[in-house]
């Protein structure tokens, strides 16, 4: 029988090598791109409570390290207001789920940014609440309507409280 195709080519020791060390140092590069850019997404995206990036690296072939991990810190701390709190949570979960693919540290993170943001609109909400009882007719300003600078912002607004970026606004 004959065979069909071209001819078989014999590759000695040192070509194979060769050719498996070109092949590793492409998939090496390729890695390091989706890394860098992963870690970019991050960064770009937590802005000011993003961290520098750090990235795990190997050698390839000819000493060049390439990315094989990295990280970008992200602050998960919580501000000094609840409208502060919400507003930077809300940037921490979509700097976590910025990349393309968000691995599942990523998504734990994106989800306890969520929680504190959940946490700070609830601690609004029951702000929200008490400010509008307290300037409630019969409630605790005497006299009944509304008060300070809020009674400024109703006067200014025809009696509808503002509401920017999911808080009240005081300061109109």
């Amino acid at each position: 029988m004959a065979s069909i195709g071209p001819p078989a080519v014999s590759i000695g020791n040192g070509q194979r090598a060769a050719v498996q060390a070109a092949a590793r140092s492409r998939e090496l590069a390729a890695r390091d791109r989706e890394v860098r850019a992963h870690e970019r997404a991050h960064q770009a995206a937590g802005g000011a409570h993003a961290g520098a990036i750090s990235y795990d690296y190997r050698r390839g072939s000819g000493g060049r390290r390439y990315a094989v991990g990295g990280e970008v810190a992200l602050d998960l701390s919580r501000e000094g207001s609840p409208g502060e709190t919400l507003a930077k949570m809300q940037q921490v979960r979509d700097a976590a789920l910025a990349p393309t693919t968000p691995s599942a540290a990523d998504r734990r993170i994106a989800a306890t940014a969520a929680a504190r943001a959940n946490e700070a609109r609830a601690e609004l909400a029951r702000g929200d609440a008490a400010l509008v009882q307290r300037d409630r007719p019969g409630g605790a300003a005497a006299g009944g309507g509304p008060t300070g600078r809020y009674a400024e912002v109703a006067a200014m607004t025809g009696g509808e409280l503002m509401r920017l970026g999911g808080r009240l606004d005081l300061s109109a």
